[in-house]
């Protein structure tokens, strides 16, 4: 028999396990309680409070301490072999390896310091024994309880709140945002695979009656490894999917709402495992769970309101880059390096290709283009002929911040002027509308008046009339100061003022005789606006506001990029044509004989443009009358610069398809000297149009969407 005697002061306790460890261990506890002083014999399974023993196997006595009142007296005493199986069997001559604490609490608490000590029952020959024993001395202990709460809070609590910081608030830092969101999640991913493990070790692999917090964070261990792989799917995907902008929102939306779920479910499991550490394991309540999770949500509400404030911002403009960029310029980098246009801006994107939301293939595909249309959300890429069509977007202030870490030179047209990148920016400026002309029922052309003075050295401020070919396809950025989130953009289309469209055809009917077509200059201009009746669109803001008044900015972009010589051959539909209206009208102008010389050198003998426009009926069209009358003119003069080509669907029932397209550039039909492919319709024909153009090998023209 073994046998305790203790004389401990009152309200402390101290700890016997007959073992190193609490894993499956034998354990009895003195408590000197003032209240209700007690020896209870335990069974120890994990680092929680050891639960009693069913058999209590201790015979004990109190008594009175001749040391002071304010201390007790415990005898209890116990056989080597209780017959008890939770009972560690006490054995002749074997050491026994052995531990204890001590607390001044009147109850059973949690402890750091343990001491440990070996001892050995040799019989003394006369029915008893005598105890031989070792000091071990006195260690702190390691409690992977306390590892287990404190990792998983570093984890979800504070990783966790990275988690969605770098993905929605810090885009802006491109360069450095995806490398916090991958750490901060690969740390999650493993220390919630580690520490879970340890978890469900201690619950000996079962889950039979356990408390909601292992039971949801059995949830979080599963989930979180799904939902890990499923970011490093979706990232990959967006590297390497081609034409699947939307597929590739799918898995990111599927990807942030599991991450999404899995933190607010973390965030309630801290709570849970506080409140349980609470019961088990401590004698004073902590607030940690509660303040937890009001700061998480709290610093997370502040996050969301600071970003949505500065989202919904007006506009920020972009910053000046140091150098500018000539259009050869730009046209020769861009067949190495990764350049595109926005506005006046020339972005070098090679590093941020990987880092786009939408793909990897967006901006790749876009390379030496102008990107103008989609970074507003005039059009989408890809997925146009999709039921519910593409995702357009229309680029918020995060984006803008972006495109200035990308910008790498102003882009200044095909010439260098004089002047710095600020000076040489395209101009903004207000303008009011001055005239409405109607073309059809939902086309107008509308003449602005600038708002203020334009300077008398100004270069590149709009004018009525443009001498330079360059000038041709180049437009304008458009927005209602009163709706300043919605901005498009509008080719230039000179020709289609009201007076010069007229006296163009009066040329071609030989009104006109070899007279130059004139046009006023002040301080207006022209664009040509088809109203698609859409209540928050700018075009029905433009075709029936009244006292609207417009922030304006232009002429940008790269034009047409017309060559003096060859092929060029446009496929056009609805309001696609304004982009080849100037073109017609310099052809017009040209084969009249109204240009001086320099204007007709631009274009050589041997340059040929044919023009396909495609209109539901006839009545529905758009200077249609101007390049049948240009078309009628080359035929008359025998001329082979220009062909006109429409389509009307309510006549004909041909179709753009692959084999119209490949029949249309066939250099068997047109001449082996095709220089320029131009697109520019609805966003399905865009589309279409360009997989094919893409899918040809071995093309020798350039082709362009626009």
């Amino acid at each position: 028999m073994i046998r305790y005697q203790l004389d401990m002061p009152k309200d402390s306790y101290l700890g016997v396990g007959y073992g190193t460890s609490m894993d499956k261990v034998d354990m009895v506890a003195f408590v000197s309680s003032t209240s209700n002083p007690h020896v209870e014999d335990l069974f120890a399974t994990s680092e929680s409070r050891p639960p009693n023993d069913m058999q209590q196997d201790y015979i004990v006595t109190q008594g009175t301490s001749t040391r002071g009142s304010g201390r007790l007296v415990f005898t209890a005493s116990r056989l080597f072999n209780t017959g008890d199986s939770k009972d560690k069997v006490i054995s002749e001559n074997s050491m026994l390896s052995m531990s204890s604490v001590y607390a001044n609490e009147g109850s059973v608490v949690p402890h750091g310091e343990v001491a440990y000590f070996n001892i050995e029952f040799i019989p003394d020959g006369k029915g008893g024994y005598i105890m031989k024993g070792e000091d071990l001395g006195v260690k702190t202990k390691f409690s992977l309880t306390k590892l287990h709460g404190w990792l998983l809070w570093v984890a979800w609590g504070l990783f966790g709140f990275l988690q969605p910081v770098s993905a929605r608030y810090m885009k802006r830092w491109w360069r450095l945002n995806m490398w916090i969101h991958r750490l901060g999640g690969t740390f999650i991913l493993l220390s919630t695979i580690a520490m879970s493990i340890v978890g469900i070790s201690k619950l000996d692999w079962t889950l039979t009656g356990q408390e909601a917090h292992y039971v949801i964070g059995l949830i979080i261990f599963f989930a979180v490894t799904f939902v890990a792989v499923g970011g490093v799917f979706a990232r990959s995907m967006t590297r390497r999917l081609n034409w699947s902008s939307r597929k590739i929102h799918k898995l990111q939306g599927m990807h942030k709402l599991g991450g999404r779920i899995l933190i607010i479910l973390a965030q309630v499991t801290i709570l849970l495992g506080v409140i349980e550490y609470n019961e088990k394991y401590s004698t004073k309540e902590s607030p940690l769970g509660i303040v937890n999770i009001v700061v998480y949500f709290g610093l997370i509400f502040v996050c969301e309101f600071i970003f949505r404030i500065y989202q919904n911002s007006e506009p920020s403009l972009f910053k000046a880059p140091s150098s500018v960029m000539t259009l050869a310029e730009f046209n020769e980098r861009a067949k190495k390096e990764s350049l595109v246009l926005l506005d006046d801006l020339v972005l070098d994107v090679s590093q941020y290709m990987d880092n786009h939301p939408g793909g990897k293939f967006v901006l790749e595909h876009t390379i030496g283009t102008d990107v103008s249309k989609f970074f507003y959300g005039g059009y989408g890429l890809d997925g146009n002929a999709i039921k519910g069509g593409s995702k357009r977007k229309n680029h918020s202030n995060v984006a803008r911040a972006v495109v200035n870490t990308l910008a790498i030179a102003r882009f200044v047209g095909s010439e260098k002027p004089s002047g710095s990148p600020q000076e040489l920016a395209a101009p903004i400026f207000h303008a009011t509308i001055k005239e409405r002309q109607n073309f059809n029922s939902t086309t107008q052309n509308i003449i602005f008046k600038i708002q203020e003075q334009v300077p008398k050295s100004a270069l590149n401020w709009p004018a009525r009339s443009y001498s330079s070919i360059s000038m041709i396809g180049k437009h304008f950025l458009v927005l209602d100061k009163s709706h300043s989130k919605v901005k498009r953009h509008y080719t230039i289309a000179n020709c289609m003022e009201q007076s010069v469209y007229k006296c163009l055809l009066s040329a071609l009917a030989g009104e006109v005789s070899n007279d130059n077509v004139t046009l006023d200059q002040d301080a207006s201009f022209s664009v040509t606006v088809k109203n698609y009746k859409m209540k928050k669109g700018l075009s029905i803001r433009i075709a029936e506001s009244k006292e609207a008044l417009f922030q304006i900015q232009g002429p940008m972009g790269k034009g047409l990029d017309i060559q003096p010589s060859g092929t060029h051959i446009a496929f056009t539909a609805g309001t696609g044509i304004l982009v080849f209206v100037d073109l017609v009208a310099h052809l017009i102008r040209k084969n009249l004989g109204q240009l001086d010389k320099q204007e007709a050198s631009q274009l050589s003998s041997d340059f040929k443009f044919i023009l396909y426009v495609s209109f539901p009926k006839r009545d529905e069209g758009i200077a249609i009358d101007l390049c049948e009358g240009l078309q009628k003119l080359c035929n008359d003069k025998t001329l082979d610069n220009f062909q006109f080509i429409p389509r009307f669907s309510n006549e004909s029932k041909q179709r753009w398809d692959a084999a119209f397209i490949d029949k249309a550039i066939d250099p068997n039909h047109i001449g082996k000297n095709l220089k320029r492919v131009w697109v520019c319709g609805p966003p399905v024909m865009n589309e279409q149009f360009d997989k094919h153009l893409l899918a040809i090998p071995s093309r020798s023209f350039h082709y362009e969407i626009l």
